[in-house]
């Protein structure tokens, strides 16, 4: 039991030490970035420059603002909270569309999207293009560099089913158990170039329960990786207003 508990402890100190080293690092350069262009705000640039140098703080700062809130996020899920939701009506093929449009410049021609209807319902649209961009990014870092990466917008039986299908290194059936556990990521992806917080899983899985749905994951060698999200049509009756953002900043 002691050689347990001390093997369980050494495990999440290991994880809590990446966490801390990936998020120092992730907050770094926005700030550094934000602190560079107000101090050339303050050796009085010109009026047209200091438009610009305003601009690109406020745009490094808002991505700060963002990584606090997915935090935030992670945090409140963790205690047992749900995400707060505010609900409006549009239409879910056209938010996919558009959210593979904004991958494009990352990904080149690999983004496909298959819908045979548009698809109409009520959702959080920016808890639901935050969910749909963490399982097309986690596609384009993890996925086959040379294969299609398909993302599926289906209304069916009172259910939205939007699914993120990639070929490549299967997922161990061992990390399905924790993969939507915050700061958890399997060796693989510990072990690649690619950064990360572990957060990307936790949070698509918050804001598929937010929705009164579930997120499942299907991946072998022969079929690929496959993550679906399966939340109702009709989302009104959990819309609550979203907490203060951490940050207020202007937009533009």
């Amino acid at each position: 039991m002691a050689q347990a508990a001390a093997a369980y402890v050494e495990v999440q100190t290991r994880f809590r030490d990446l966490f801390t080293a990936a998020m120092s690092h992730d907050f770094r350069g926005p700030l550094q970035n934000a602190g560079n262009y107000l101090e050339l705000i303050r050796r009085d640039a010109d009026p047209a420059q200091r438009a610009h140098f305003a601009g690109r703080a406020a745009s490094n700062l808002r991505r700060v603002d963002s990584m606090i809130g997915r935090l935030l996020d992670v945090t409140r899920t963790n205690a047992g909270a749900r995400l707060s939701l505010r609900i409006e009506s549009f239409e879910a093929v056209t938010l996919a569309r558009e959210v593979i449009a904004d991958l494009a410049m990352r990904s080149g021609d690999r983004l496909e999207l298959h819908a045979d209807s548009a698809v109409t319902g009520y959702w959080d649209g920016d808890r639901l293009r935050q969910a749909l961009e963490n399982l097309l990014t986690n596609a384009i870092k993890y996925g086959r560099p040379d294969t299609a990466i398909t993302a599926c917008v289906t209304g069916t039986h009172g259910r939205l089913l939007i699914s993120v299908h990639n070929e490549g290194d299967p997922i161990p059936a061992e990390v399905f158990g924790v993969m939507f556990q915050p700061f958890r990521r399997s060796l693989s992806a510990e072990r690649s170039d690619q950064d990360g917080w572990g957060l990307g899983l936790v949070l698509v899985q918050a804001i598929a329960e937010a929705h009164g749905g579930s997120v499942a994951v299907d991946s072998s060698v022969e079929r690929g990786t496959t993550f679906t999200l399966d939340i109702l049509l009709d989302c009104r009756q959990f819309a609550r207003p979203e907490p203060v953002s951490a940050v207020a900043l202007p937009a533009g």
